[in-house]
């Protein structure tokens, strides 16, 4: 069993700890001593070292400090996130949380806790923010006129550009669906639109659309 509990703790890079609200004392799993750069057989107890400390981020250890007092005052569950710098200058990001255990006379006997290496998906996170950040300023400054809809057809997305173009603001666009077409084009358009939504099959319609100007040009 510990054999099982030490490799799902590896694999998920996952670290365990148990502090004696009595004497003061903690226990760290082997994984925890690798997720905050120590060697377990050459460090001393945690609950002297005040291990974990010294590794937080400069920048968040107020935080760190925060949480930890906040932690013994009200002696309930909580969960935060920091990060903590190794000895080689490395960065990880650190999801933290706890759970406190009471005796019979319902005085706090142990808080149990886990610290999970969650820097991979910090990092994926972040590239996807920066994604859609590079998308929506491609989409806002290519000549194009942008828009997108959700599967049930809401229009959740016009860039500037068509909203310049039709001299309407997203809400007037989301009410008055196809008006900002030429009459002779919405029906067209609408069943191509409805078919379009129903099969998830692409489409493609040369049709015109009203200018804020009140002149129709012809879009693709």
């Amino acid at each position: 069993s510990q054999a099982y509990l030490a490799e799902a703790q590896r694999l998920s890079h996952t670290g365990s700890w148990a502090r004696n609200e009595y004497s003061g004392e903690a226990v760290w799993s082997r994984e925890l001593f690798q997720i905050f750069g120590y060697d377990p057989a050459t460090t001393g107890p945690p609950g002297r070292a005040q291990l974990s400390r010294e590794r937080v981020h400069p920048e968040d250890r107020a935080l760190y400090d925060e949480m930890t007092e906040r932690r013994h005052a009200e002696q309930k569950d909580y969960e935060f996130d920091y990060r903590i710098i190794l000895p080689e200058g490395a960065i990880r990001h650190i999801h933290s949380l706890g759970h406190p255990v009471f005796d019979e006379s319902g005085n706090l006997a142990e808080f149990f806790g886990m610290a999970m290496d969650v820097t991979e998906r910090k990092q994926a996170e972040e590239q996807l923010r920066e994604g859609a950040r590079t998308l929506r300023l491609t989409t806002e400054t290519i000549p194009h006129l942008i828009w997108s809809a959700r599967p049930d057809g809401y229009i959740d997305y016009c860039n500037q550009r068509l909203l310049d173009f039709t001299g309407m603001t997203m809400a007037e666009i989301r009410s008055l669906g196809g008006v900002f077409h030429h009459p002779d084009d919405v029906e067209s358009r609408s069943k191509m639109w409805r078919a379009a939504l129903t099969t998830g099959q692409p489409y493609e319609l040369e049709c015109r659309i009203r200018c804020a100007d009140g002149s129709y040009r012809w879009t693709c």
